[in-house]
Formats: C-alpha cells, structure tokens, sequence
C-alpha cells in the first residue's frame, strides 16, 4: 500500500471510530459507504489485523483497534504540523539558500547583491559557491545555479536574467602598437586571445553582418580556460579579446580596454543568454524566488553592463592615421563613462 493512502486511511478510520458507521462516515466525507469500508477492509489486510467487530447496528472497536487509535491519532497530529511547517518553511524567506555561479560572473554580478539581501531579510542564510562548471540542481542539491551561454536540454527551470551581448576590445598599448581593425576582415591580422573552456562559442566568434550570422575563427595566440585571464591578458596588451559586456564593460569605461567595430557586437540567440535555473517543482519556495527576483531587479533591463552601448551609437573609427583613431575611439569611451554616470 502506498505511504499516502495509508495516511488517508489512517484520517479515515479515526472518522469511522468517531461516527460508528461507515453510511455516517461516508456520508459526512461526501464518499460511498462501500467505498468507506472497502478502505476500512484493506487498511485490515495491511495490518493484518481486526480493527471492528461488526453488526447490522454498529462497529465496535476491537482491543487492538482502540490501541491502533491512539497511534493514528499520534500519525495524524504529527502529519498535521509536518504539513503546517513545510507550508509555512516554503511561503518563508527563512532557512539556507544555496546558489551557484560561475566564478567571474558571481564575483562581480552575484555577491554584491547577497549583503542587501541577507540585510533584508534576518531569517535568511546563503550557501553561495563559484564554480565554473554548471550545477545541476537535481544532483548537486543547489536551490539556484547561474547559466551562461545556450540552455541545456533538460527539464531544469529557466529564468532569463539578459541577453548576452559580445564586444571586441584590446587594451590602448595594442592598439598604438598594431593598430585599431576597420573591419572584420582585419581580425585576421592581428593577435587574438580566446576562452578555450566555456563552449564552442568561445572558439568561434560570431557577429552579424547586415542580419546575417557570421562567424570567424581567430587566430590564437592565447587560449585560456579562465575569463578573468582573458581579460588580464587583453589588459596586457597581448591581444584581441572577444568577450562579454558583463565582464568588460568596468575596464572599458575606464579606458583600460577600448572597444571597436561594436555595430556588429549586438545581442543574439547564437550568443545564448544568462540564467538562473532551479529543479522544477509544483511550488517555489519563496526563498528561491526572492533571490531570482532580486537578481533581476539589480540587473535591470537592459542590464547596466550594456547601457554605456546603448546609450549612443558607437563611432566608427575612419582611416585617420593610427594616432587620431585611438584619441577618436578614447573619446567614444569617456563620453560613454560619463552619459552612464548621468
């Protein structure tokens, strides 16, 4: 018999012993007296035991039927609360969370929401982990795991945080050294420096070119298997890096990387995006939805890593001669800075 019907039957009986009838019983539940005692009869045979003796007038409990009352009544106390404190524990922001994410986008994007909302909420406490491989919350037992890229194929829960939008960047040095590419085609020319472990998207770069994807494949003179490293080495001056908004974009309102060629840089399927999954269940918890609600809502729309290119066209670099192009796109960057700022 399966623990479940078990319970109801336990709630049944107690209903029975209380009536002395399974036509009341019935009757007051709004089920069929022969349905009362066909359950009544099988939680026998699972006890394998009397619980009433029976007359065309009454039920009698048996002396092991009252013993077995006081145990259901016990079983159904305790179900009680047990349900009580689940639904209070799920509709409460109280307890432990945990989330994962990757580790360049949870140091910058992730922790430095946790202290607003462990400030905001006394009862809550977080489990946060950074790890560059993605959680599964079925197996690694993770309320909320952060995605970047294209979605898994699974039955995980998504919510989409933003779109992930690329840019081409070097750092000043490289550029007064090689020169600032006018064209796509011109990235064949120069040093690139590639993220060899997130996805294949890393290997090859994509852009769309009067709508229509293209994609080149550069040629490496770096591959790394950590973003951060990506971006030091841009910083540099080793190279070209292809590379999310969400991780550069400090480094190029700063004027520490300029970024170029950015109309074709634009969000796309292709690029995937950034979400939070969690296991799929018939009920949130709210704890899980008030972090993934909070995320959002510090990320914005669109996310403020993308408003300083959004804010303005980009300038195109003419074929100035190499110093007045870089002062051109260094100009482009401050006055991004400060429209960001206003």
């Amino acid at each position: 018999m399966k623990a479940l019907g078990v319970v109801n039957d336990i709630d049944l009986y107690i209903s029975v012993t209380k009536t002395g009838s399974f036509s009341e019983t019935g009757r007051l539940l709004g089920i069929p007296p022969s349905s009362v005692m066909r359950r009544i009869n099988s939680l026998e045979k699972e006890l394998e035991t009397c619980l009433f003796n029976r007359s065309t007038k009454c039920l009698i409990l048996t002396d092991i039927g009252l013993i077995f009352l006081e145990h259901a009544k016990n079983i159904s106390r305790s179900i009680v609360h047990a349900r009580t404190e689940v639904k209070e524990h799920t509709a409460s922001t109280m307890g432990v969370l945990k989330v994962s994410a990757p580790v360049a986008f949870g140091r910058r994007h992730v922790a430095p929401l946790l202290s607003r909302i462990l400030n905001h909420h006394p009862g809550l406490k977080i489990d946060f982990s950074l790890d560059d491989k993605v959680a599964d919350p079925r197996i690694d037992n993770v309320d909320v795991c952060i995605k970047l890229g294209i979605l898994p194929d699974s039955d995980l829960i998504p919510s989409r945080l933003a779109d992930m939008r690329r840019v081409l960047c070097a750092s000043p040095e490289y550029i007064r050294q090689h020169g600032c590419p006018q064209t796509l085609d011109d990235l064949s020319q120069h040093a690139c420096l590639i993220h060899s472990s997130c996805s294949n998207l890393s290997l090859s770069w994509q852009f769309k070119v009067g709508g229509v994807l293209r994609k080149l494949i550069p040629d490496s003179r770096l591959s790394v298997n950590s973003a951060e490293l990506l971006v030091d080495g841009a910083l540099q001056g080793i190279g070209i890096i292809h590379a999310p908004t969400w991780l550069v974009y400090e480094q190029i309102a700063s004027g520490q990387l300029v970024s170029f060629l950015d109309e074709y840089s634009v969000s796309a399927p292709q690029h995937g995006a950034i979400y939070a999954l969690r296991a799929r269940s018939s009920v949130v918890p709210a704890k899980t939805s008030l972090f993934i609600n909070e995320l959002k809502r510090s990320i914005g729309n669109p996310p403020y890593w993308d408003r300083p290119f959004t804010t303005a066209a980009p300038l195109a670099i003419p074929p100035l001669p190499f110093d007045s192009a870089l002062q051109a796109s260094l100009s482009w960057t401050s006055t991004m800075q400060n429209k960001s700022r206003a």
